[in-house]
């Protein structure tokens, strides 16, 4: 249930999760957020122009095709194929912002 969702996002050390209603919920209660974000509408919702350290945004770096609103033209959406945008997200990001939170807020000690 969404207060079940509350409950254990304000009760988490790290977010970790794509640009929804649960990673602004972590971000408003003060948790360290790691948001994973495509290009579709890529500066709509997230990021915000005043992101402070508690949210790391982790995107792919080629942005040309941003703000497809998700009519992308690389791939076939209809066979459920995924954006280079999404597909290029890789790990390495992702662990980087991990430890980038992780030096600031001390998650893991």
């Amino acid at each position: 249930s969404l207060l079940e969702a509350i409950n254990i996002v304000q009760n988490a050390k790290l977010i970790i999760g794509n640009e929804t209603g649960l990673t602004h919920l972590g971000y408003l209660s003060g948790i360290p957020t790691v948001c994973f974000l495509g290009g579709g509408h890529f500066g709509r919702f997230l990021p915000w122009k005043d992101f402070n350290s508690l949210v790391v945004p982790v995107y792919w770096d080629n942005t040309d095709c941003f703000q497809c609103k998700w009519m992308c033209e690389f791939v076939d959406l209809s066979k459920k194929e995924t954006p280079p945008c999404i597909y290029n997200i890789n790990e390495t990001k992702a662990l980087e912002a991990i430890e980038k939170l992780n030096e600031k807020y001390k998650i893991f000690s």
